[in-house]
């Protein structure tokens, strides 16, 4: 993201079932490097339908905001993103909006 926190890049890291699991801050932050970008925003797909946050997700949050911390990028929101069949939409849960209260 820009300064604004307007998106200059968009890329998928990996897929599949722990996909999260495997992703290091070393590939996140590699191309928010190359990307010259000032803050990122991780999204993370889950089929099941449950986006709510794991402890797994908090370390993950936690890896991620100390490595943006000491690379002097913002680390702007870790999002869950799930599609509900019966209902046709996005359902979602946000880091950002879980510790503001």
């Amino acid at each position: 993201m820009n300064p604004k926190h307007r998106p200059i890049s968009r890329t998928l890291l990996r897929s599949g079932p722990m996909a999260a699991a495997m992703t290091l801050p070393r590939d996140l932050f590699k191309i928010a490097l190359l990307a010259d970008a000032y803050a990122i925003a991780v999204v993370r797909g889950e089929p099941s339908g449950d986006v709510v946050m794991t402890k797994h997700d908090y370390r993950v949050v936690k890896r991620f905001g100390e490595t943006a911390g000491w690379l002097g990028i913002e680390f702007v929101d870790y999002l869950i993103v799930s599609t509900r069949d019966d209902l046709k939409s996005h359902i979602f849960n946000s880091w950002r909006q879980a510790i503001a209260g």
